[in-house]
């Protein structure tokens, strides 16, 4: 049982390190004004092997128009 509980931490501390790391990126390259038509999205998809529904999380953009600039 604890070495369940010792996993389950160890990941939730990895998958918050991931986003830190994810949410610099974004800041910089909005800061650098990168920021057009879900650029970051697919930067930090093909940068980190992300999902849609995680990198939009992280950029704060509704998945939905993320996908609606897509088409």
């Amino acid at each position: 049982m604890p070495e369940e509980k010792n996993h389950t931490l160890k990941q939730i501390v990895a998958d918050l390190s991931l986003d830190k790391v994810m949410l610099q990126v974004v800041l910089s390259k909005k800061l650098r004004g990168l920021v057009a038509g879900g650029g970051l999205v697919d930067d930090l998809r093909g940068d980190y092997d992300m999902s849609i529904r995680r990198t939009c999380r992280i950029e704060l953009i509704p998945r939905s128009l993320y996908l609606l600039t897509k088409n």
